[in-house]
């Protein structure tokens, strides 16, 4: 069976609050928790997690997890990417 894994993206305070896109190795993924909260400064802030399993086949593989942040105020979007080693017996 494939162990269980959980990802967290969060930006700093934004007024609207961002959006927060997951990608995984090249496809969005729809399967996300997404939370917005108020901070006490001013402004929201967006938490997103990607929860999943890894595959059950064995060997070594290497995933691409992305988060996009897009905010209605700014033209461009903001990405951070980790490379995920995923070990499997």
């Amino acid at each position: 069976m494939g162990q269980r894994y959980t990802l967290t993206c969060l930006t700093s305070p934004a007024n609207p609050p961002a959006t927060l896109t997951w990608i995984l190795d090249g496809e969005r993924m729809n399967t996300t928790t997404t939370t917005v909260t108020r901070d006490d400064g001013g402004g929201w802030i967006t938490s997103s997690e990607l929860s999943g399993k890894a595959g059950r086949a064995s060997g070594v593989r290497m995933v691409q997890a992305r988060c996009e942040a897009k905010h209605l105020e700014s033209s461009g979007v903001l990405t951070h990417s980790r490379n995920i080693t995923v070990l499997r017996e």
